[in-house]
Parts: structure tokens; sequence; C-alpha cells
């Protein structure tokens, strides 16, 4: 696969969390079927001390899986079933988002005075705070 393929995809993981080494292991899965660490430490071009950890990671992400017939091998998991659920968490995220920004402009207009300027009023607490320390 082209460098700028593989970038590519690595990108579109880490917007789901996933590190690079992660990801790495992740398309190797995908494109080669279910792997030993060894397959997957060449195969991802992940050190081999480093495979292990992070497909534990993988597995508590929900993106691979063991295979148990077979301690060592593991598998990726359908991005349908693993990513579709971050991404609806993620909307969640935003519909929240979009209201406590909603709730922000309610009370950013009530602080308008009745001629629609706005007030701009500062407290210097941080003075206040020294002098009572002295």
């Amino acid at each position: 696969m082209p460098d700028s393929q593989h970038s590519t995809k690595q990108k579109d993981l880490s917007e789901f969390g996933l590190s690079d080494h992660e990801s790495r292991i992740y398309w190797a899965l995908v494109e080669n079927g279910p792997c030993t660490m060894s397959e997957l430490a060449q195969k991802a071009n992940v050190p081999r001390t480093k495979v292990y950890a992070n497909v534990r990671k993988l597995q508590k992400k929900g993106f691979v899986e063991f295979l148990p017939e077979k301690k060592y091998m593991c598998r990726a998991v359908s991005p349908e079933i693993t990513l579709k659920p971050l991404l609806d968490k993620k909307k969640d995220e935003l519909d929240s988002m979009k209201e406590q920004l909603n709730r922000l402009i309610d009370l950013f207009s009530q602080i308008k005075d009745k001629d629609g300027v706005e007030r701009k009023e500062f407290w210097t607490i941080k003075e206040k705070v020294k002098e009572r320390r002295r």
C-alpha cells in the first residue's frame, strides 16, 4: 500500500483516539487477517516489544479480539462495530455542546442593557486576594 494511503488511514483512526502504533496494528490486521504478535510486528512496522501492549489497548477499545483457539493470535473487529458507537458518542457530545452554547448565548443576551449595549464589567478579585494575604 502506498505511504500516502497508509498515513491517511492512520490519521483517520487518530480521530477516533488511536495512537500511531495502534492504528498501524489495526490496519495490518484489517489488511492481512488474523496474525500472531510476531507477524504484526513485521506487517505493521511496530517494534515487537510494543506490539502486545498495543494489541491489549486495542482489545480494551474494542478494535481487536484474540482468537479463542489460538492464544497469541488476534484479528481486527469490523469498523462498523467499533467506530460507529464512537461516532455516535462524539455526536452526542456535540449535541450537548450545542445546548451549552445556546444556554450561554441566552445568558449573554440577558446581560445586555435595555438599549442593546453590552455591559463590560471586570472584577479584580486577584488584587483583593493579595490585599488579604498582607
